[in-house]
């Protein structure tokens, strides 16, 4: 009787196993028809892209950002990131500073803002962290 008993358990551990070579296979070919869907994805979206260039050159960033439903997340940078010739540029540096927690810089840009100084110049040298630079264009 305890011949048998080794026997069934063997052939559970037997089974759980191929189970699991099964499942990891089965896991490996999802992974694998995914990589492929994702590539088959970003090819026909350069190859848009190239056929449709023109018509996004002609899109405002704002247009563009609605048509893919994408909403910026810190609205007021939105607004100030407008006052410069690369929005998506200056945004993008804004929220940096707004993510490191630098809301002094922040502020430094909305007085900048009031003032009507060249904002651009000013969020690129805030993002550099030259700070001299920085006084002296303020002082003009």
């Amino acid at each position: 009787m305890r011949h048998i008993d080794i026997l069934r358990k063997m052939r559970r551990e037997a089974d759980e196993a191929y189970r699991r070579v099964e499942e990891r296979e089965r896991e490996e070919r999802r992974k694998t028809r995914e990589a492929a869907r994702r590539f088959r994805d970003i090819v026909k979206a350069e190859k848009l892209y190239g056929e449709w260039e023109l018509e996004y050159a002609e899109l405002s960033v704002e247009d563009f950002l609605k048509m893919y439903r994408v909403k910026p997340l810190f609205k007021d940078l939105w607004h100030m990131a407008e006052h410069c010739t690369d929005v998506r540029g200056c945004y993008r540096m804004l929220a940096y500073l707004k993510l490191e927690g630098r809301e002094d810089d922040l502020k430094l840009v909305r007085e900048a803002l009031k003032m009507d100084a060249d904002v651009e110049v000013l969020v690129t040298l805030l993002y550099q962290g030259k700070r001299e630079e920085i006084a002296r264009l303020l002082r003009r």
